[in-house]
C-alpha cells in the first residue's frame, strides 16, 4: 500500500476506536437512566437516521468539492460534539441530538474515504485495501467496545466521551498529512444540486446487479438489526450485575468475527469471486441472527456473534470493492451515499421496530423471529437472485 493510504486508514482505525467507545458508553447510560428499551434503540439509531435526510447532499458534497477537507473539517466537528456530550452526561435528550449530529458529520467522512481510496491506489490493490481496512474496524470493534465498557464502568461515561472526541481530533491531526490525487471528481457547481443528486441515484437503477445487490442488503439488514437495537437489553439478561463489560463482549465478539472474515479475502486475494463472498456473507449473518436466540448463556452467544461478523465482513469488503471498480470517480460520492442511504433506511426501520416489540416480547423470541426472516431472504438470495459478473455503466454523466 501506498504511503497515504496507510496514513489514511490509521486516521479512520483511531477515531474507529473512540466511536466503539461511545458505542457501549451511550446506550447503557440511556437504558440505564430511563429503563425504556424503544429509547435504548433510539439512542443508537439517531446516529444513522441523518444519513436518510443528508444522503443527497452528502453525495453532491463528496463530489463535488475536496475530500480531504471534508474528512478533516469532520474530524474536528465531531471531537467538539463528543466534548459537549461529556458536559451534558446527565441530560439524556442533548446526548442524542448530540449523537445524531455525530452521526450525520460521520457520513460525510466515511463516503469521502470510500471514494478517495481508488484514487490513492490501482483497481487490482482495491479488494486487499478494502480488506485491511474491514481488519482494521475489526480491530477496532475488538477493543474499543471492551475499552468502552471498562471505562463507563470504572470512571462513567464522561471520560469515554472524551476519550472519543480525542480520537476524532488525533485523526483528524492524521488525514492532515494525507495527500489524495483527484482524477474526474467534479469542481464547483456544474447544475443544480438536486439534479446532480438525483444522477446518483439514476446511475444505481440502471446497473441492475448493484441494484439486487442493495436491495438484498437492505432487506436482511432489516432482520439484522436485532442485534443492535437489542444487545443492550440482551447483555443486561445474560449478565445482570456486569452489563457493561457483557455488552463490550458482545461488540468485540462481532469485530473478532469481522477480522477473520477480512483475514479470508486477504487470503484469498485477486481469487475472490466479489459475488459468492457477498452471497457467502448474507448467508452468516443471517444464520448468526436466529443462533443468539438458541442459547441464553453468554459464551454461546458470543460465538454466534462470531459468526455473524464474518459474514458482515464479507458483505461489507465484496459491496464496497464492486462500487470502487464499477463506479465513475465523478459520480461515486453518490453512488455510495445513496447505496449508504438505502441500507440504512432498513436499519433505522428495524431498529425501531425491534426495539418497540422488545417493550411486549422477549428478547429471544424476537431474535428468533429477525433470523427467520433473514434466513428466508437469504434462501431467495441464493436461488432466484442472478447477477452480472461486471456491472454495466453509464457512458458518462450527462449535462
Amino acid at each position: 500500500m501506498k504511503l497515504n493510504t496507510v496514513r489514511l486508514l490509521l486516521a479512520f482505525f483511531v477515531s474507529g476506536m473512540g466511536t466503539w467507545i461511545t458505542y457501549v458508553a451511550l446506550p447503557l447510560v440511556v437504558y440505564e437512566r430511563t429503563g425504556s428499551p424503544l429509547l435504548t434503540a433510539v439512542s443508537l439509531l439517531v446516529k444513522l437516521a441523518p444519513t436518510l435526510v443528508l444522503a443527497p447532499i452528502e453525495g453532491v458534497v463528496v463530489d463535488r468539492f475536496n475530500r480531504w477537507t471534508i474528512m478533516v473539517t469532520s474530524g474536528v466537528i465531531r471531537g467538539l460534539l463528543l466534548l459537549v456530550m461529556a458536559m451534558s452526561a446527565d441530560n439524556i435528550t442533548v446526548l442524542i441530538v448530540a449523537a445524531s449530529l455525530v452521526g450525520a458529520v460521520s457520513k460525510f467522512s466515511s463516503s469521502a474515504a470510500l471514494a478517495s481510496i481508488p484514487n490513492l491506489e490501482s483497481e487490482d490493490r482495491l479488494v486487499r485495501v478494502n480488506s485491511i481496512s474491514e481488519a482494521l474496524d475489526s480491530i477496532a470493534m475488538i477493543v474499543g467496545p471492551v475499552l468502552g465498557g471498562i471505562v463507563v464502568g470504572l470512571y462513567g461515561p464522561r471520560v469515554a466521551f472524551v476519550t472519543n472526541a480525542m480520537s476524532y481530533f488525533v485523526s483528524a491531526s492524521v488525514i492532515c498529512t494525507v495527500r489524495i490525487p483527484r482524477s474526474a471528481q467534479s469542481h464547483g457547481a456544474t447544475r443544480s444540486v438536486w439534479r446532480e443528486a438525483v444522477y446518483g441515484l439514476q446511475w444505481l437503477r440502471v446497473n441492475p446487479s448493484l441494484s439486487r445487490m442493495v436491495f438484498l442488503l437492505s432487506t436482511v439488514a432489516l432482520a439484522a438489526t436485532a442485534l443492535n437495537a437489542l444487545e443492550p437489553v440482551y447483555a443486561t439478561q445474560l449478565s445482570p450485575g456486569n452489563a457493561e463489560l457483557a455488552l463490550g463482549k458482545m461488540v468485540s465478539a462481532w469485530g473478532v468475527g469481522v477480522l477473520f472474515g477480512s483475514a479470508y479475502v486477504i487470503a484469498l486475494g485477486n481469487r475472490a469471486r466479489l459475488r459468492t463472498t457477498f452471497l457467502l456473507g448474507v448467508t452468516l449473518e443471517s444464520l448468526s441472527v436466529g443462533g443468539v436466540a438458541i442459547w441464553a448463556v453468554l459464551p454461546r452467544v458470543l460465538g454466534f456473534l462470531v459468526i455473524g461478523g464474518v459474514g458482515n465482513s464479507l458483505i461489507d469488503i465484496s459491496l464496497v470493492s464492486i462500487l470502487q471498480k464499477s463506479v465513475p470517480d465523478q459520480v461515486r460520492g453518490r453512488v455510495f451515499a445513496f447505496s449508504l442511504m438505502l441500507i440504512l433506511s432498513s436499519q433505522v426501520s428495524g431498529m425501531l421496530v425491534w426495539g418497540w416489540l422488545a417493550q411486549y416480547l422477549p428478547v429471544r423470541v424476537l431474535f428468533v423471529v429477525a433470523g427467520g426472516i433473514a434466513m428466508g431472504v437469504m434462501v431467495l438470495g441464493w436461488l432466484c437472485w442472478t447477477l452480472a459478473d461486471t456491472p454495466g455503466q453509464l457512458a458518462g454523466e450527462r449535462k
